[in-house]
């Protein structure tokens, strides 16, 4: 049996927007899934799994909100 990582859409996209880091704009790609326990995530006001994203220029890390704000 193969047992080959399946693709989701999520990992296809990319995003322009400013990065707040190097302050260029830039393609923010996503990296992948950060998931929390659901008390950690409700204290620190999150969801239990948040979306991050690569800067193209600086590779600094940013969740989907952040990069949601830079767009």
């Amino acid at each position: 049996m193969n047992k080959r990582r399946q693709t989701t859409d999520l990992e296809c996209l990319t995003r322009v927007g400013r990065c707040p880091t190097c302050a260029q704009v830039v393609r923010f790609t996503f990296v992948g899934e950060q998931h929390w326990p659901p008390q950690v995530a409700k204290a620190a006001g999150l969801g239990p799994l948040v979306h991050l994203w690569v800067c193209s220029n600086c590779q600094t890390t940013l969740t989907e909100t952040a990069a949601e704000q830079s767009a």
